[in-house]
């Protein structure tokens, strides 16, 4: 039923966009861990005079993730989201970089870390850390090497997913999160840390996207 419903919808937006008047149409992905709010920081002012922007709202889950890098550019053009090439590859996208995203530290409200301006790695030590984590993701791979070695106990997700963020704040537990995601987490800390650990973070969008789109593309 969430197929057939996220395709039937998908479809009237397709025909509204053809009917955009003079300036064309982008539609932009959003979902809960892919919000749309976070893009508008990054777009500078020639890409909003020429373009308008359609919200599509898109499940957070991830089948609905598969169904729509899969499908980038037939009911999708553009998503933001943190990236690698591992990505990039599986799903035959292409990426333009806006920003470094650092990797922070999701602590319950009432814990010794939270009452820190910023944690060292080492403060992590003997702490229980969630962690939202692909073996071939290059950034998440770093971040995980080095909780080990300060001795952190890991979980790992297989997927991102706002169940990550509310079984470490039931657990009492630490959680690796990134400014992108910080609605995930609103009933706990953010707090940053003191590393050089970072994965890069722009807009998605497909390698057979139409030439309007690489226009706008090329205007960032």
């Amino acid at each position: 039923m969430f197929i057939t419903n996220y395709y039937r919808h998908s479809l009237q937006r397709a025909r509204q966009a053809n009917n955009s008047g003079q300036r064309y149409r982008i539609r932009v992905g959003s979902s809960l861990i892919n919000p749309a709010n976070f893009l508008p920081h990054y777009l500078n002012q020639q890409a909003r005079a020429n373009f308008n922007f359609n919200l599509v709202p898109v499940a957070s889950s991830f089948l609905s993730a598969n169904i729509l890098f899969n499908n980038l550019g037939q009911h999708v053009d553009i998503v933001g989201d943190i990236y690698d090439q591992t990505l990039l590859n599986k799903y035959h996208c292409n990426a333009v970089k806006l920003a470094d995203l650092q990797f922070q530290i999701v602590c319950p409200f009432y814990s010794s870390l939270a009452q820190k301006a910023q944690l060292k790695p080492t403060d992590l030590a003997g702490q229980t850390v969630n962690i939202f984590y692909s073996p071939a993701n290059s950034y998440l791979h770093e971040v995980r090497k080095v909780l080990k070695a300060v001795n952190c106990t890991v979980i790992e997700w297989p997927y991102l997913t706002s169940e990550l963020f509310n079984s470490a704040n039931d657990r009492q537990e630490l959680a690796i999160t990134t400014p992108l995601w910080h609605n995930l987490a609103p009933f706990s800390k953010v707090v940053p840390v003191d590393w050089q650990r970072t994965v890069p973070y722009g807009i998605i969008y497909s390698q057979k996207a139409p030439s309007i789109i690489q226009h706008f593309i090329d205007q960032l």
